[in-house]
């Protein structure tokens, strides 16, 4: 435990003496809290060469792999907890970032994630000819729609992110990702620097609803709903009784 806290704070330092993410910090952190295989080939080598005792090393082998077994657990929860302290910790990003938005990037939808959601949403906005911008996380798939699309690499999370997008001057926000605590970090993000947006967001389960509401979102598509909605009108178009079959 102290190996991994003292590499998380040295890691999660050096992120943000570079980019002033606290979020991005504190995952980094996380991700990086490990000790690496490369342990045991130095540690093999220096009990080869007695330069330490044979409980030093094997204090080392357990401690690098009591780490690399905790390593996927913590990368998964790292973005999470990363957004867990800017929430408790808002004004360390929000501070910096109150310039009003770049000339050129007003009057447009900003659309959150390109997953099967936020196709579809872009599909909307191109048949009805309105201007978008979309932000998405995934590099594979901002290379992949890069030439075709205006499409960014960001986390829409973070202050720097929105703005740079021209958040204070959008004509709406619509958040297709499904994770609600980041989908509740992006909007308190957005009414923060724009009062009044119209804030579209995806809410995965019924009960992150208000959650996402108490946030700033004006419109909450609630999936639960939709999807009973359309069971019921499949199965009623299924269960319709059959006509009875003539009498011969």
């Amino acid at each position: 435990l102290a190996v991994m806290a003292l590499k998380a704070v040295v890691a999660g330092a050096v992120v943000w003496f570079f980019q002033r993410s606290l979020r991005g910090a504190v995952a980094a952190g996380l991700a990086l809290s490990q000790v690496g295989e490369f342990t045991f080939i130095i540690a093999g080598l220096a009990f080869r060469y007695q330069i330490i005792p044979a409980d030093h090393f094997q204090v080392l082998v357990s401690v690098s792999i009591l780490t690399l077994i905790a390593t996927p657990y913590l990368i998964a929860a790292a973005p999470r907890f990363g957004a867990w302290v800017l929430r408790r910790f808002p004004r360390r990003q929000r501070r910096r970032v109150e310039a009003p938005p770049a000339p050129g990037k007003w009057d447009r939808v900003i659309v959150v994630g390109f997953g099967p959601a936020g196709q579809q949403v872009v599909s909307a906005l191109q048949e009805a000819a309105i201007p978008f911008l979309v932000i998405e996380f995934n590099p594979n798939t901002v290379a992949a729609h890069r030439t075709s699309l205006p499409i960014e690499l960001g986390d829409a999370t973070q202050p720097e992110v929105l703005q740079h997008a021209g958040i204070g001057g959008a004509r709406a926000l619509v958040v297709t990702i499904p994770d609600p605590a980041t989908a509740r970090m992006i909007v308190e993000q957005a009414v923060h620097f724009a009062p009044g947006l119209p804030v579209i967001v995806r809410a995965r389960y019924h009960q992150y609803a208000p959650m996402l509401e108490s946030a700033g979102a004006r419109f909450t598509v609630d999936e639960e709903q939709i999807v009973g909605a359309r069971m019921a009108r499949e199965l009623l178009r299924c269960a319709q009784p059959r006509s009875a079959p003539p009498v011969v």
